[in-house]
């Protein structure tokens, strides 16, 4: 039986696509070549899509960073020329892929290259996020002003840091939740009913607390031990301040 993407592309006289549709991976394999292709032309979407939505032009924020930006034949992308240090990087998912400065991750890209559906945007990488405040009003609005990208980007570029995970472990015997740090067992905290969910905040503000008064930070990009996962996230930023967040 032909699936839905093969009819559509066969009715409309779409040979090559109907027949990518109906061979079994072939819009995988579509999918990844498409990734390929958008990285060795160093195209990135024309639009946002972080907090701020799709609507968001990524120029201001590509050229603040730095960027060449031009057309490109592909209505979804900009041709870009990025300076030493930049690359865009594949993800072991073809619909993803990383903008990487001398290695360490600051935008991501996500583009579905299946021919009925293709669709790309940009998201900012969390950790470089965080310095920059967007109001309610933009938030509503979805949509940032060029000068509003051109400060995410100097937030972006000035604020660099080294990310660290902190973790718990949770335990539920049917009755009691307890929770206890990895980096420090000393710290716990019991939720004696299904309803307090406020426990398991105040144990993260705990750990958020002694993560940023501490002079040992936890080792970066540590894999999540097993039955623990991560509690807060802290940036140590390269002038020697440092931020929590869940």
């Amino acid at each position: 039986m032909m699936n839905p993407a093969a009819f559509g592309a066969m009715m409309r006289g779409d040979l090559d696509n109907a027949l990518i549709a109906a061979t079994p991976g072939g819009i995988e394999a579509q999918e990844a070549s498409e990734q390929r292709c958008a990285i060795r032309d160093s195209l990135l979407p024309r639009t946002l899509n972080h907090l701020i939505g799709r609507d968001a032009d990524s120029k201001p924020l590509y050229e603040a960073l730095g960027f060449k930006v031009s057309e490109s034949k592909d209505e979804l992308f900009y041709s870009v020329v990025m300076p030493k240090g930049w690359k865009i990087v594949p993800t072991d998912h073809s619909m993803h892929s990383e903008v990487q400065f001398n290695g360490s991750t600051q935008l991501t890209m996500f583009y579905k290259g299946a021919f009925y559906d293709r669709r790309a945007d940009l998201s900012i990488h969390e950790p470089y996020a965080i310095p920059f405040e967007v109001t309610q009003d933009e938030l509503c609005d979805k949509k940032l002003s060029p000068e509003r990208l051109a400060e995410m980007a100097g937030a972006m570029l000035n604020r660099r840091g080294k990310v660290h995970n902190y973790y718990y472990k949770r335990d539920w015997d049917g009755k009691v939740c307890s929770f206890q740090s990895l980096d420090w067992p000393e710290l716990t905290a019991t939720r004696e009913s299904a309803t307090d969910w406020d426990a398991e905040e105040r144990f993260c503000a705990q750990i958020s607390e002694r993560a940023l008064a501490s002079d040992t930070l936890a080792p970066l990009a540590l894999p999540t031990p097993e039955d623990y996962q991560p509690s807060v996230l802290v940036i140590e930023w390269l002038d020697g301040t440092r931020k929590a967040r869940r």
